[in-house]
């Protein structure tokens, strides 16, 4: 199977949103090009009902639900959407050959996926750009994902009642939302660290203009894990109070004390990703753009920023937003922005 990770259909720009599927959330989000910049049209954010119900699905229906409800909460009226996958079912990798006939790349671009993609290529969807750089090789970065991975994101739509009729990885979906919202300063370089429930995906542009992207498996509900165990209570109680419900268990305990070693796994892997990044660029990571719904938790942004040197500040994408927000969305977007950041890049995607 190839699945098109580029334009497959000719849709008007307005008509596409861009949707999340978390593990435990959902967003939406979608928007206009204004000669003012980018404005908002619909936008939605409902969390998963993770209640196990065997005879009607279980989560999958939970998932379903918040799509509907997501759909039904923005007021969008199009049923086309951009979906994205993210994980160890997804890789982004660069590849560079001698000069090769065009009807040869398709096939050694093939197998070079087979001999990198830590899964089935044969079972997988791949497809790849060439980026044009004068010289005398083929070169450009393939993006491949396993057929069930893509099918399952595809699937949730559909049960929902929308049309999937684009897939894209998260990390190219924050970098194109980075690209369209923000100028950076000519030779810094900047990282978007977007922090979810099940991945955290790293994403800086190298300097050939090619996406590095690499999905971490430590995030929001490992740290949530780790704190309940420090703290001796249910993960259920650390997520209430961490999204706000305050819960008679946790008076005499302080989640923002154990916070730092709940993330110290996550800096780590953060650490020695870009490391990995500037010994081989050649460059360093100037500025690190904190996003995703982890990255709302009170303290945690300040506790990156101790641990590195780059700058390091939460980022909503919607404060570059130069175009309208309706009322109705204003409080959504100001508040929970940086959790919208994957949707808002989706949805950029045919802008």
């Amino acid at each position: 199977m190839k699945m098109n990770f580029k334009n497959i259909l000719e849709i008007k720009h307005e008509d596409i949103l861009g949707l999340d599927i978390g593990s435990y959330t959902v967003k939406m989000v979608q928007l206009r090009r204004e000669q003012s910049g980018f404005s908002v049209v619909a936008a939605a954010k409902v969390g998963i009902d993770t209640a196990k119900v065997p005879e009607i699905g279980g989560i999958d229906i939970g998932v379903i639900k918040a799509i509907q409800e997501c759909f039904r909460l923005s007021s969008a009226k199009s049923p086309f959407a951009v979906c994205s996958v993210c994980g160890p079912e997804v890789a982004v990798r660069y590849f560079k050959f001698p000069p090769l006939p065009k009807e040869e790349i398709n096939g050694a671009i093939m197998l070079e996926a087979a001999q990198v993609c830590p899964f089935n290529i044969n079972e997988s969807a791949v497809d790849y750009q060439i980026v044009p750089n004068g010289h005398d090789s083929v070169r450009g970065i393939f993006v491949a994902a396993t057929d069930r991975l893509v099918q399952k994101k595809k699937w949730f739509a559909e049960e929902a009642s929308l049309r999937a009729v684009l897939m894209d990885v998260d990390g190219l979906a924050l970098l194109n939302c980075l690209q369209n919202c923000e100028k950076t300063k000519q030779g810094r370089k900047v990282a978007v660290m977007n922090v979810g429930s099940s991945f955290t995906t790293l994403a800086i542009v190298d300097n050939d203009n090619l996406p590095f992207i690499r999905d971490i498996a430590y995030a929001g509900s490992d740290i949530i894990g780790n704190l309940a165990t420090t703290l001796g209570v249910e993960t259920a109680v650390i997520q209430k109070h961490i999204l706000g419900v305050k819960d008679p268990e946790l008076t005499q305990l302080n989640i923002k004390d154990a916070l730092p070693a709940a993330s110290q796994k996550l800096i780590e892997d953060v650490s020695e990703t870009i490391r990995y990044y500037s010994a081989n660029e050649k460059t360093k990571v100037d500025e690190i753009y904190v996003s995703g719904g982890f990255a709302l938790v009170d303290g945690f942004v300040e506790i990156i920023q101790k641990n590195f040197t780059a700058n390091v500040q939460l980022w909503n994408p919607f404060e570059f937003f130069s175009g309208g927000v309706p009322a109705q969305y204003a409080d959504l977007v100001k508040k929970e922005g940086p959790a919208l950041a994957v949707a808002a890049g989706l949805a950029m995607r045919m802008i």
